[in-house]
């Protein structure tokens, strides 16, 4: 599998194996993935000034939980721009870690990455597939910058934080980029087609 990690000297990245699976591949700086197939910015609804986010952007393509119970509070929450990396404008959404918060996709994914800016303290990044993890790793974002994972089936991204000290444990992302897995009937036509263009060719060589 193809992995392209990007580190920085401002982050310390442990990978935690999974058996069986494939190695996460954390993204720092950048722009985040190449060719997102569609990225969620926290704007499309107007203003949600803390507001706790649960599925108000399911039609965008994900859902997040817990919901918050106070600004600060486990979950995620809708924050007004700036958001605090530079060169982003729009609005942002932030929360408390600890215990684990999420983003379920709409779709299975193949990628999705996210800006994310934290606390010093080291963060565990997972990738499930309907409830069971498949790709994971642990990250001390010095510096902030995208993450994510690609080239793994996944449908949902746990964050989780092991320190209960408020102001410790949060996190903000923004700009949310993600790229579904092909459905298989868009892999079965695809593959009809390339058997076509093979036959075809074999017809023109005799």
């Amino acid at each position: 599998m193809k992995r392209v990690v990007t580190m920085s000297a401002f982050c310390i990245c442990l990978m935690v194996g999974i058996p069986g699976a494939a190695r996460a591949t954390p993204i720092l700086g950048g722009a985040g993935l190449t060719n997102p197939a569609s990225t969620l910015t926290f704007d499309e609804l107007g203003d949600l000034t803390f507001q706790p986010i649960t599925n108000q952007f399911a039609a965008y393509g994900a859902v997040f939980g817990p919901p918050a119970q106070s600004i600060g509070g486990i979950g995620w929450t809708w924050f007004p721009p700036p958001f605090p990396v530079q060169g982003f404008s729009n609005g942002y959404i932030g929360g408390n870690a600890f215990t684990g918060i999420f983003m379920q996709f709409n779709q299975v994914l193949s990628a999705a990455a996210f800006a994310v800016s934290s606390a010093t303290d080291p963060f565990l990044f997972q990738a499930l597939l309907n409830g069971l993890v498949v790709d994971q790793f642990q990250m001390t974002v010095g510096a902030p910058g995208y993450i994510g994972f690609q080239n793994v089936r996944f449908n949902a991204i746990r964050i989780t934080s092991f320190d209960p000290l408020f102001g410790e444990n949060e996190l903000a992302i923004d700009n949310l980029q993600m790229i579904a897995t092909p459905e298989p009937a868009a892999l079965l036509l695809l593959g009809t087609g390339l058997v076509l263009v093979a036959a075809i060719r074999r017809r023109h060589r005799r």
